[in-house]
């Protein structure tokens, strides 16, 4: 039953991902600049950069979402940097969504949480779908 709403959660978790991640895709695509100006920016160098805000906010609910996870499987952050192979500052920045992490830090929180067999699990079965 647990692992049933666990992964339920996990999936509506990646789902939200792929989606942020296609509306990106589909804003970086437009060609209309007044669509594109609160996306993007040029650089002195003439380099279109996509600004961050939606990360931000995206990273800000990831965080909220596994901290909270955490809390309910009642994982210390200890264990979590532990088990993970990452430090606690990392699985702190993982969930305050506060700074950029690597997907290396983003799966050792996973595997910290025993949820990379799931988080694997889901995304082959997407891969599948392609």
């Amino acid at each position: 039953m647990i692992k049933g709403v666990i992964q339920k959660l996990i999936k509506s978790l990646l789902n939200s991902i792929l989606r942020l991640h296609r509306y990106k895709i589909l804003r970086k695509s437009s060609k209309k600049t007044s669509e594109t100006s609160d996306v993007s920016e040029t650089t002195s160098k003439g380099q279109t950069v996509v600004k961050n805000d939606d990360a931000e906010i995206f990273r800000k609910s990831i965080g909220e979402w596994l901290k909270n996870y955490r809390v309910t499987k009642e994982l210390s952050i200890y264990k979590v940097a532990k088990d993970g192979n990452i430090r606690i500052e990392q699985v702190q920045s993982v969930e305050s969504g506060e700074t950029n992490y690597t997907i290396n830090i983003f799966f050792g929180y996973l595997k910290g949480c025993e949820l990379d067999y799931l988080f694997a699990t889901f995304l082959k079965s997407v891969g599948d779908k392609l």
